[in-house]
């Protein structure tokens, strides 16, 4: 199993913040179109201002095999974790990947 570390940015069309959000799954393989179609299936919440964002807000996430430091720093057990750990980047916006 692996960790996925999925850190997605938004900008709160209710307060004009731009608000991260750092979600974490676990998962057998890194695979970018299951991670991009989480995040259009996912609902988001401002974390400043704590309303509900609508559909269609336009998001930018950045995703990555956690390290086990990183898992670490979340409160999470420690578990093996690969060596090279790939790096994506998917733009999504009214429930579309925008690559």
């Amino acid at each position: 199993m692996a960790y996925v570390i999925v850190s997605v940015s938004l900008r709160c069309p209710f307060c004009g913040q731009t608000s991260l959000e750092r979600l974490v799954a676990e998962t057998e393989r890194f695979d970018h179109e299951q991670v991009a179609g989480i995040l259009r299936r996912q609902s988001y919440e401002c974390q400043l201002c704590q309303r509900t964002l609508p559909d269609g807000t336009f998001a930018s996430a950045h995703a990555e095999l956690a390290t086990s430091s990183q898992l670490k720093e979340l409160g999470f057990p420690s578990a093996p974790m690969a060596k090279d750990a790939p790096c994506v980047t998917v733009m999504t916006g009214g429930g579309k990947l925008v690559n």
